[in-house]
């Protein structure tokens, strides 16, 4: 009777180390997909930042050239009501 229950114990190790090892196999696939979806949304983070930022001066300039031409139609239409 020992035997057996040596047998069945050792029988529960050796499933529960090939358990462990496919476990540990697998979360460390998860980890490494994690990590890499990690890395990719924070250079899509960085890319929204630079084209923020290229918009922003864009619709600077933008407004600099309307407040310029605002200020001309303004001269104009002042030269001709006089």
């Amino acid at each position: 009777a020992l035997l057996i229950l040596l047998g069945v114990a050792l029988f529960a190790l050796l499933t529960a180390s090939f358990s462990a090892f496919f476990l540990q196999r697998d979360i460390n696939k998860v980890e490494r997909d994690i990590e890499r979806d990690v890395d990719r949304v924070e250079q899509e983070e960085e890319d929204i930042k630079s084209s923020l930022k290229r918009l922003n001066l864009t619709l600077s300039r933008i407004e600099q050239r309307l407040e310029s031409l605002e200020k001309r139609v303004g001269r104009e239409d002042d030269e001709f009501r006089r």
